[in-house]
């Protein structure tokens, strides 16, 4: 075994000490919290995005806005997460292990699932809430500043524009790509409710909840803080020969913007009907990115060989973000690194960064 020279002196090495450090700042906050980290991180923010609002002359209705959100998504994932219960089910039947329905039946895990819905939808809303309303509380625009920094990093050649004309002579390509990136994002949305609400580990389920909660909201706030359309809309021009080619980014696109001229027409004092939370637009950071590398880390985690075929769908998310228009580069780059750090923190925070392969058996049950 190779030792460095920072381990013969004696000093442990930077990434477990960080480990341990992460570890601990979660242990203590936790043991003076009797809320998990998802439950109070996104009720503070859901406060604070109510008070903004209010502050900024609008109202969403308060609790009625939480109550028609809880309808609208709660439903959804109340069946994903019984599709996951009921297919480890089956599963454990057909191994004749019994240890899974001794977990599902135990009133802390019905208790655990029950806190892990509910905050699922609040994450969802007040992410949706902040993310629709960021033209009407930053009128500011990094765009410009956004396409820059790409063609900084690609030598200056635009990475939209390079990309573009790559696969223009080859519409097959295009096709796939265009549908690919939806439907890749939203069954991994789907994959992984599914996935982690039916594990029967509570542990996992909540580390899983802290850094999904932190990765979506945090990225809301990045939105706010250096709002951008995204290529398909300031540079819109680059994608004129192959628009065509791409209809359902296209027709996304315009749902987006339609909804998007709603928020910034609608007057003072109230929201305007037809207004939908969950098409707000964003360029800074790519959270499709994100989610999708911070899902297939997770995955990896409780088995390899699923993982790897989550990590494939990371790279289609990264390079169809920048074909299809909807991010710079340095978007996707950004949410790859949130993605990482919301992985990397939650697991360490629970402490399972330790031992990886023996806690993915005998705590989560997804491996025999």
């Amino acid at each position: 075994m190779n030792i460095t020279s920072s381990e013969t002196a004696g000093d442990p090495p930077l990434r477990p000490a960080l480990g341990r450090s992460v570890r601990e700042l979660g242990a203590r906050l936790q043991a003076k919290n009797p809320f998990y980290f998802f439950e109070w991180f996104t009720v503070a923010n859901l406060i604070l995005v109510h008070q903004l609002m209010l502050a900024k002359g609008f109202d969403n209705h308060g609790m009625l806005a939480v109550v028609d959100s809880l309808a609208l998504f709660g439903g959804a994932l109340v069946l994903q997460a019984a599709a996951g219960v009921a297919l480890r089910i089956i599963w454990a039947l057909i191994r004749r292990d019994r240890s899974y329905l001794t977990a599902v039946r135990d009133w802390k895990w019905m208790l655990v699932s029950a806190r892990l819905l509910i905050s699922a939808v609040l994450v969802i809303h007040t992410y949706g809430w902040l993310k629709l309303l960021v033209p009407r509380l930053n009128q500011a625009s990094f765009d410009a500043e956004l396409w820059e920094i790409d063609r900084l990093l690609m030598l200056g050649y635009s990475p939209n524009v390079f990309f573009v004309n790559l696969f223009a002579e080859s519409p097959t390509l295009l096709w796939i790509i265009d549908r690919l990136y939806a439907q890749a994002f939203y069954a991994s949305l789907a994959l992984a409710a599914i996935i982690f609400l039916s594990l029967p580990s509570n542990r996992t389920r909540i580390a899983y909840a802290n850094g999904n909660a932190g990765l979506w909201i945090t990225g809301a706030w990045l939105y706010l803080l250096f709002p951008s359309l995204g290529p398909c809309y300031r540079f819109e021009d680059v994608w004129d020969s192959v628009r065509a080619l791409m209809p359902v980014s296209y027709s996304w696109q315009y749902l987006l913007i339609t909804n998007y001229q709603k928020v910034l027409d609608h007057p003072l004092g109230g929201i305007r009907p037809g207004m939908r939370i969950i098409l707000g637009i964003g360029a800074f950071p790519s959270l499709h990115v994100a989610f999708q590398l911070y899902v297939a880390l997770w995955v990896g985690f409780l088995s390899r060989h699923a993982g790897m075929f989550f990590r494939l769908a990371v790279i289609a998310i990264f390079i169809g973000s920048i074909v299809t228009g909807w991010h710079y580069m340095i978007d996707s780059i950004a949410g790859a690194v949130i993605g990482f750090l919301a992985y990397y923190c939650s697991r360490a925070v629970a402490g399972l960064d330790r031992e990886p392969s023996r806690l993915a058996r005998d705590q989560t049950g997804l491996r025999a």
